[in-house]
């Protein structure tokens, strides 16, 4: 904390030094609600049609950049409303978790924001048929609605058979995740469980209409993913895990946080919203994990070299996306050429036959060994 006068305002007492700037609370929370502004003007109320209303997905996880995303948002919702009389967008919040893990935060949730609230577990990434071809190609995806009593009237009539296959699709599907979880190593579970949740989460949106999906990833966390996914071997996905525009899912991807620093939205959850901090929820990363090393690092460097960690943001959103590839990756569901297909595509020592591994990309086919690759067909 320091003592010096706001540097914006020249009248209250700074409370936080940002890029070396000394900035009093409100001056504070209006320099983190106008870069996530001006990264929605796409989403302004001038391109709504009156009546229409643009749905936006937006995942939480209940990590600070999820939750802050989302307060910024409602209130630039409610500021819409006031001035317009409408708004440029409606927004539709994700779990993807247990929910009794979660009752408490969710019940939170539900109660300071007016956005439906929607709990998926993460094995209804399995339920689908074909999660690559739109969303017609989704179906059995269990959920819970912040408006619904935990069923739907309409379902409810629909008769046993279908409550039963549902029932069925949905137990298949969790000893499917089950089985292909005990089968990875410790490193590489929380790899595949992250790569599950994006896909889930893009089934989703796309099955719901949305428009887009709004990851509450700051600088920081970008910079992260871009060093740790190619160490891990999808270097070729960074146009598509970076970059605000188009995916490979059928759903375009923001991230309204870019240019605010990990260690800025922390600070911001402590000053200007301290009552949702018992929202938070401390992720904890596997020791001896790439995403852990990287995590570890850029914590140290965005203290004293911020500029490091934005320049590694920019530079990789200037990669271009390569030729859409003919094949999917079986786990990741990215698009390759079908001769990189796994570590054959690639050659080395591990040149074996394809099998099933054979229909993983090089990133996937390291964390996922090929006995367990058979689940992901």
């Amino acid at each position: 904390m320091t003592q010096d006068v706001c540097k914006k305002c020249s009248m209250l007492a700074a409370v936080v030094t940002v890029r070396s700037d000394p900035l009093c609370a409100d001056c504070f929370a209006r320099f983190v609600n106008t870069k996530v502004v001006k990264r929605m003007e796409g989403f302004r109320t001038r391109y709504a049609t009156a009546g229409e209303e643009r749905c936006l997905l937006l995942p939480v996880s209940f990590g600070v950049g999820s939750l802050t995303l989302l307060h910024v948002l409602d209130r630039h919702l409610v500021q819409q409303c006031e001035r317009y009389g409408r708004t440029g967008y409606a927004l539709r919040v994700l779990y993807v978790g247990v929910e009794g893990a979660e009752r408490e935060r969710l019940a939170m949730l539900r109660e300071k924001y007016r956005h439906p609230v929607t709990v998926l577990p993460l094995a209804a990434v399995f339920e689908s048929a074909d999660d690559t071809d739109g969303a017609d190609g989704v179906s059995g995806a269990s959920e819970v609605d912040a408006d619904a009593d935990h069923t739907d009237d309409a379902d409810q009539g629909n008769g046993t058979d279908k409550t039963k296959d549902t029932q069925g699709n949905s137990t298949e599907a969790a000893e499917k995740l089950t089985t292909l979880l005990a089968a990875l190593t410790p490193t590489s579970t929380a790899d595949v469980i992250s790569i599950l949740k994006t896909r889930l989460i893009a089934n989703y949106a796309r099955r719901t209409g949305c428009e887009a999906v709004l990851w509450g990833s700051s600088t920081t966390r970008l910079a992260e993913t871009a060093l740790a996914e190619t160490a891990k071997g999808r270097g070729f996905a960074l146009p598509w895990h970076l970059a605000d525009g188009p995916s490979p899912y059928g759903v375009a991807f923001h991230h309204p946080l870019r240019d605010v620093l990990g260690k800025e939205l922390t600070a911001h959850a402590e000053i200007v919203f301290p009552e949702l901090l018992p929202l938070v929820a401390e992720e904890v990363l596997p020791r001896g994990t790439i995403d852990g090393l990287m995590r570890g690092y850029f914590a140290s460097v965005e203290e004293s070299y911020p500029s490091i960690v934005s320049n590694v943001v920019r530079t990789t959103g200037k990669l271009k996306p390569p030729p859409p590839g003919v094949a999917r990756c079986a786990l990741c569901s990215l698009p390759v050429e079908a001769d990189q297909l796994g570590i054959y595509g690639w050659g080395g020592d591990q040149a074996a036959g394809r099998g099933a591994e054979g229909e993983l990309c090089y990133g996937c086919s390291r964390a996922v060994p090929a006995e367990a690759a058979a689940l992901l067909r």
